[in-house]
């Protein structure tokens, strides 16, 4: 897997700004305390909605909160939603999926029409409608939207397990007494993480845009917690006279996705390119 990545890296340059891009961020999130002129929550109403300086780099908000300071501690909010949202979606959602492709029957039926209803809707409209359901809460928006993305691992786990258990030595291991679970971790779920976390990076991009857009619909993070969507919303009816409390959030929306999306699909094409290339 560690030679794979390295092979990406070098053959495909966008990977490596993607990459260059999430290092940047994790390293200025990690580095908030250093580089915020304030705390993220510190109100000061004398610097209500001032225009970026040197007393605050990226302007100050509707409270004269420092806006560099909430785009910093929010992306730590934001960084740690992408991953662990990611992380729980794969684990459901490929649980269900090995288990429906090995074992087939009443269980792969059931667990493939649930998901196929789940995907019948696009999983931001999923996500806002679970979210509404559960309360307004960064926890419950975290919840949401993992439910909304175990979906598309479940389909994946699901296709690639089906065809892996029909493969001669999984066959060969089920008529030498091997027990299930053993099968099942190191004869199909070793096989089929590969294409698991290709997914993995355009999930944690999606997982990104749609906590953003829970936490902007007021579904999120709940004030005064720093999200990039939430205060964007917070500050949107000001955003002619000060575009700066929404510029910078949304910048950082923007580069943060991209920088995923660009990781994500390189691995896509690379995967495909080894897959199509003779052994």
């Amino acid at each position: 897997m560690r030679g794979e990545i390295v092979w990406t890296l070098r053959r495909y340059p966008a990977a490596v700004v993607g990459t260059s891009m999430i290092a940047a961020i994790v390293l200025a999130v990690a580095a908030a305390p250093l580089l915020s002129p304030a705390p993220p929550a510190m109100v000061d109403l004398a610097y209500r909605l001032t225009p970026p300086g040197l007393a605050h780099p990226f302007g100050a908000d509707l409270f004269g909160r420092d806006v560099l300071a909430r785009v910093l501690y929010g992306g730590r909010y934001t960084l740690a939603i992408g991953v662990v949202v990611t992380a729980a979606a794969l684990t459901i959602g490929s649980t269900v999926g090995v288990l429906a492709g090995f074992f087939g029957g009443a269980f792969d039926m059931v667990a493939m029409r649930l998901v196929d209803a789940m995907l019948s809707f696009p999983a931001l409209i999923l996500a806002i409608a679970l979210a509404a359901a559960f309360g307004p809460s960064l926890i419950n928006a975290m919840t949401a939207i993992a439910i909304a993305q175990a979906p598309q691992f479940a389909r994946l786990a699901r296709t690639e397990a089906l065809s892996i258990s029909r493969r001669p030595y999984v066959e060969a291991a089920i008529a030498a007494g091997v027990s299930t679970p053993r099968i099942l971790i190191a004869y199909v779920l070793r096989n089929i993480l590969p294409p698991l976390l290709t997914q993995a990076p355009l999930s944690a991009a999606n997982a990104i845009l749609q906590v953003t857009s829970l936490g902007f619909l007021g579904l999120g993070a709940q004030p005064p917690t720093p999200e990039w969507g939430a205060d964007i919303a917070s500050n949107l009816e000001f955003v002619r006279d000060a575009p700066w409390v929404a510029a910078a959030p949304g910048l950082a929306i923007l580069i943060t996705v991209l920088a995923f999306n660009l990781i994500g699909d390189c691995i896509t094409e690379a995967m495909t390119v080894r897959r199509r290339s003779p052994s």
